[in-house]
């Protein structure tokens, strides 16, 4: 039971960093952290540790994960992920670029729906 209360603690710690947008580095050390919480309370091992140590460390370093992780990740959803079609790509160009547009009160002449909406 100990070790499920850890996995979760481990887990919502990791959570928690990806919704903070922490850095990689600042994230694997609060897991880390937790794990030598974890370690000094009894409930992880070795084996939690080995497994942590063999995900965490290429993740860390980046001239391991770039060509080993990042680059066919990328070139496999590049492969499988449907092309987008002209419009939509016009349209979410200014959302993209640091602007913001809200696609659904343009219709697709170009016109904007905005007056209509405002009770003019």
């Amino acid at each position: 039971m100990g070790e499920l209360v850890w996995l979760l603690v481990f887990l919502l710690t990791a959570s928690v960093a990806a919704y903070k947008r922490m850095t990689l580095s600042n994230t694997v050390s609060l897991l880390a952290g937790v794990m030598v919480l974890g370690t000094l309370f009894g409930s992880i091992g070795f084996f939690s540790w080995l497994v942590f140590l063999i995900v965490a460390v290429p993740l860390s370093i980046p001239d391991i994960r770039r060509p080993y992780i990042t680059k066919p990740i990328l070139a496999f959803y590049k492969k499988v992920s449907p092309e987008s079609q002209p419009l939509s790509r016009k349209r979410l160009m200014p959302a993209l670029s640091g602007g913001m547009v809200n696609c659904f009160l343009v219709n697709p002449i170009g016109t904007s729906f905005m007056p209509f909406l405002k009770g003019d």
